[in-house]
């Protein structure tokens, strides 16, 4: 992603390594935020890789996987 430009659901697959391991500078975990607080299919892939998505069902995880 270039400087400025906001994050889109390409973007956040391309960081989400990062952002997993707390790699990212602080402006792009702003943008990915603000990613997340609009896309529920990239806040849903971070809950799910990050061990957070207990309360997934299978639907919710075959769309993850799709």
């Amino acid at each position: 992603m270039c400087a400025g430009d906001p994050m889109n659901c390409e973007g956040f697959d391309r960081q989400l390594d990062a952002l997993l391991d707390g790699s990212v500078t602080p402006g792009d975990w702003r943008e990915a935020e603000a990613h997340l607080a609009a896309c529920m299919r990239c806040r849903r892939l971070l809950d799910a890789l990050s061990g957070r998505a207990a309360d997934l069902d299978e639907v919710g995880h075959a769309s993850l996987t799709s």
